[in-house]
């Protein structure tokens, strides 16, 4: 008999590891500008668009590109649609860049620029790289103090573990067998200077990607733009730009599919989540665990789905609502650290 975890970034930030988003723009901020950040300055965000970089050069020896000048602009662009906000969550974040100003950023950019939606689009990519350049950097190396809870029940061979994370923290920490958990955005690479022998690039772990963006259903192009520039050459590339920033749930779903099988075959009767927040983005993700907890457990109405009591009650009737919609049978409950 099994056990399931299922964990996002409140696991890691648990477990005091700065993986917020504000982390992850404090690091892009300090690259772009090459100064320290400050959470309190104001005078941080340019007044007007920082300029587009020039389109990258690719040489024997590497990829010639203006990453700071790119970051800047995507420091900027981000921003404007958050309001200067810090507090946001992961996948707020990932809602957001749906919500970028690209039709702005284009037009602004088309007056005086020569390919402006190629060297945009390289602007975008790099969003993925400084992504994973910011998550190998954290560091998992320092003592780490153990859930109590935690350590119990996940210190045994049935375990197996759905992480919405990059970092490796459920196997360093508590000794989960790699084999048994499934990153399923992808998996950073433990050997950071390892990847730099390679250029830079937004591959991890055996060369996977990792997965970030919002959801495809979340971007709507007939209600995104006017008919002015539904009817123009402008709008074919607007689309294209937008897509670069979504993600591909039918390959992440095709790439973990091994997964999901052994989920049908571990008959799992206890699903833990721990900083997990169950959003839209990944509905599809879950929808097939519950759909395998089915296919995999003669009476899946006795398999108990435990809600960390960390969330707050009226949010956890919320996560229980959404597992009841997205097709679970079984029944809830609650657990703590101790």
């Amino acid at each position: 008999m099994s056990k399931l975890f299922i964990i996002g970034n409140g696991f890691d930030l648990a477990h005091k590891l700065d993986t917020r988003y504000k982390d992850f723009k404090k690091f892009m901020y300090e690259n772009a500008y090459g100064k320290p950040f400050d959470e309190d300055r104001q005078e941080e965000i340019e007044p007007q668009m920082p300029a587009l970089p020039e389109g990258k050069i690719f040489t024997k020896k590497g990829t010639i590109y203006n990453f700071a000048g790119a970051m800047r602009l995507l420091y900027w662009m981000i921003n404007k649609v958050a309001c200067e906000n810090n507090d946001i969550e992961w996948n707020e974040f990932e809602a957001l860049l749906q919500k970028l100003d690209y039709a702005g950023v284009l037009l602004e950019c088309e007056k005086t620029e020569d390919r402006a939606a190629s060297r945009l689009r390289d602007v975008f990519e790099t969003l993925e790289h400084v992504f994973f350049e910011w998550i190998s950097e954290v560091d998992i190396s320092k003592d780490i103090l153990k859930k109590p809870y935690l350590e119990r029940v996940m210190n045994q061979k049935e375990v197996l573990v759905l992480s919405f994370n990059y970092t490796e923290t459920v196997e360093k920490v508590y000794g989960v067998c790699a084999k048994n958990v499934c990153h399923i955005h992808g998996k950073r690479e433990e050997n950071y200077e390892k990847r730099l022998t390679r250029g830079l690039s937004s591959f991890g772990e055996d060369n996977s990607r990792l997965i970030v963006g919002y959801a495809p259903a979340d971007f709507k192009p007939e209600e995104k733009f006017n008919a002015n520039i539904k009817n123009s050459d402008l709008y074919g590339r607007l689309v294209f730009l937008y897509s670069l920033l979504q993600k591909d749930v039918g390959i992440v779903m095709s790439e973990n599919e091994s997964f999901y099988d052994g989920l049908r075959t571990s008959n799992i009767h206890k699903v833990y989540s721990y900083g997990y927040s169950y959003p839209e983005e990944d509905k599809v993700q879950i929808q097939e665990v519950c759909k395998a907890l089915k296919e995999g457990n003669q009476k899946p109405e006795s398999i108990v789905w435990y809600l960390h009591q960390y969330d707050e009650e009226n949010k956890n009737f919320k996560f229980e609502k959404k597992l009841r919609e997205w097709g679970f049978q079984g029944d809830f409950g609650r657990y703590s650290d101790y």
